[in-house]
């Protein structure tokens, strides 16, 4: 008996677990069976009743609306209606209430947690939550000139933005509407619930009508980097098979990043239609090793990838073809150019930055500049015409003393900076690493780039740098220059952020200890996490750099405005043009006279470079007006694009 009854609960509760239609079908059956057995119990009892059928019906009348009890004569008749009508007010009301309730909170869960495929075309996916989320958004949705340069391709009115997250909670959602503020928009921000990697979570992202995917990882991933982008190959291959799968003809642009430059040669066959790939290791490594070499070069870093300011911009004249490149400088009095991207066939292209000024343009090329706003390519001087440069000099670079870099905890980035740093013309550097890490796995990892680190003297220091005592032994008053990482080691970014300023703290202190009144105290770079968490340094005189905001903000350009990316490749590549700074000694000048920056062009010219701006007092100027005159002292620079 007791086997049979527990077998009966099983099928029961199987049953019961197939879903709406099964529980109404078992609603409908208990309801048939009491409507059955209280039939029989007054089946004759009433010429209303007088057989099976009638009786039946009367009962289920009983069951579903206790009003016609009032119609019943006899005393059997009315005890009988009662425990229907009771019954059927827990069984009928009440279990189909029940039923329907549950129902309903399904399919609102459903819509919740974002499970509804998305009808749009040509919006953005983002493959993704992680820390990294928000600033990507808001980088999105602040490009104005991205935007509506995207809008007008796509011709839609509204950019609409896709976020595949593992969950989609109410958590979740707040959070986003929190951070972004003013930037949230939930019809034009929708997330839906999915890992990139499924088919299924493709399609409900309809990522076949996007213009774009975008695949990143978290800054601080719990599985470690490397297994963060061995998920991002793989998301990679999974979605290159899901397009296979669809007989798709055009593929989405795939913007991906890779914590290590090192696997990117990997992706660049495994996607067939258009991947832009980043490298977060080398951009960031470049960026600080840059801002080593010279102080303020973060400030115009961030200004060039940010909407504000001046940034890069394409242009397609073909008007200018025969024009030599030099002539661009007393040509585009609000815009200086950089570059072109000369067209090798179909999809192939050679981006020349820093060309010969006697370059000429072909009707294909287009131009490369600088300016505040794209409309500054429209205007045009009519200045003299270019005659040529004659012989091109070559500035007169001195040989500086080796100096010493402190590099405060360990980072995936580290490598590629000491690499960057071993290409510096005329500049040896004694760097110091001073980590918690084991200096075995350091050395380890060194070893697995296979650097040439010619220049540099390299020692390894074990110790904490928020401990004073350990800090003290390396002496960092009398260093030159100090990079304070953001550790990915600690797990997460509020902890590597509450340790950069622990050990700020620490650093300024020591400085006010050990050095002198007026004296030039070490250049200090600290790298963040989290841009909120800048404020802490504001009366400090260091610089900052938040990372993941101007990995953001390539994500967003190279997303919006991916013709740029070759240009990217170049500037932030290995052995491409670069920025950097020339002393008045450098290119000869002197402090007896005004340049008009337009002359101070043209004199950079003269030594194949591209003058961008002035920097006098610490102060850096991009694309001043090329009438705007500067008395230029020995300590003052010119920012140039080189070779």
């Amino acid at each position: 008996m007791h086997n049979w009854l527990e077998r009966l609960r099983y099928r029961l509760e199987l049953f019961f677990l197939g879903g709406l239609l099964h529980q109404f079908l078992l609603l409908a059956i208990l309801l048939a069976l009491i409507s059955v057995g209280a039939g029989m119990l007054v089946m004759g009892s009433d010429p209303s009743t007088d057989s099976l059928a009638k009786a039946t019906w009367w009962a289920f009348l009983r069951l579903t609306d206790p009003g016609h009890l009032a119609n019943d004569k006899s005393s059997w008749m009315r005890a009988v209606a009662l425990v229907v009508a009771i019954s059927g007010l827990v069984f009928f009301v009440g279990a189909l209430v029940a039923i329907m309730t549950q129902a309903l909170e399904h399919m609102l869960d459903r819509f919740e947690s974002g499970m509804t495929p998305v009808p749009f075309q040509g919006h953005v996916v983002l493959l993704g939550a992680t820390d990294r989320t928000v600033t990507i958004l808001r980088e999105l949705v602040g490009s104005h000139f991205g935007v509506e340069r995207l809008l007008k391709t796509q011709r839609h009115k509204r950019l609409r933005i896709v976020v595949l997250a593992r969950e989609v909670t109410s958590e979740l959602l707040r959070s986003l509407q929190h951070e972004l503020g003013e930037d949230w928009d939930a019809h034009d921000i929708i997330l839906r619930t999915g890992v990139p990697w499924d088919p299924e979570a493709l399609h409900r992202v309809n990522y076949a009508d996007a213009h774009a995917l975008i695949l990143y990882g978290a800054d601080f991933p719990s599985e470690g980097l490397s297994m963060a982008d061995t998920q991002t190959l793989r998301t990679i291959q999974a979605i290159a098979r899901t397009a296979s799968r669809d007989d798709l003809t055009a593929f989405p642009l795939l913007v991906a990043e890779f914590h290590d430059s090192r696997k990117c040669s990997i992706a660049q066959h495994a996607y067939p239609g258009r991947l832009e790939l980043i490298a977060s290791d080398t951009i960031t490594s470049y960026l600080i090793a840059q801002s080593v070499r010279h102080t303020g070069l973060s400030s115009v870093f961030e200004e060039l990838l940010d909407d504000h300011g001046n940034e890069f911009f394409l242009h397609h004249a073909p008007e200018r073809a025969g024009t030599r490149f030099g002539a661009f400088i007393d040509l585009l009095p609000k815009a200086v150019a950089i570059g072109v991207i000369e067209p090798q066939g179909e999809e192939d292209a050679v981006v020349r930055l820093n060309p010969a000024p006697d370059y000429t343009l072909g009707p294909d090329d287009k131009l490369v500049y600088l300016a505040n706003v794209f409309e500054d390519i429209y205007s045009v001087s009519e200045g003299k015409p270019y005659e040529g440069i004659g012989a091109v000099r070559t500035a007169v670079l001195m040989e500086r003393s080796a100096e010493r870099l402190i590099v405060l905890g360990w980072s995936h980035k580290v490598p590629s900076m000491l690499e960057r740093l071993a290409r510096s013309l005329n500049q040896r550097h004694e760097v110091h690493v001073l980590s918690a890490v084991p200096i075995a796995q350091r050395e380890q990892e060194l070893a697995g780039y296979d650097l040439e680190l010619q220049d540099i003297s390299l020692t390894h220091h074990h110790g904490d740098y928020t401990l004073v005592t350990d800090l003290v032994r390396l002496t960092p008053w009398t260093a030159h220059h100090i990079v304070l990482f953001s550790s990915a080691f600690l797990g997460r970014g509020d902890h590597a952020d509450a340790r950069a300023i622990v050990g700020a703290m620490i650093l300024q202190s020591l400085f006010a200890e050990h050095l002198e009144r007026g004296a030039q105290a070490p250049h200090v770079l600290i790298e963040l996490h989290d841009e909120r968490n800048a404020d802490s340094f504001s009366q400090m005189p260091f610089d900052v750099l938040i990372s993941t905001a101007l990995e953001g903000r390539l994500l967003a350009q190279m997303t919006l405005y991916h013709e740029l990316s070759p240009v990217h490749d170049v500037l932030f590549g290995p052995g491409g043009a670069e920025l950097d700074f020339r002393s008045t000694h450098a290119y000869q000048l002197t402090s007896d006279r005004e340049y008009t920056f337009c002359e101070l062009q043209h004199i950079a010219s003269h030594h194949a470079e591209i003058a961008l701006g002035v920097c006098m007092a610490g102060v850096i100027t991009l694309n001043p007006s090329r009438q705007a005159r500067f008395r230029l002292g020995e300590n003052d620079e010119l920012l140039v694009l080189t070779q």
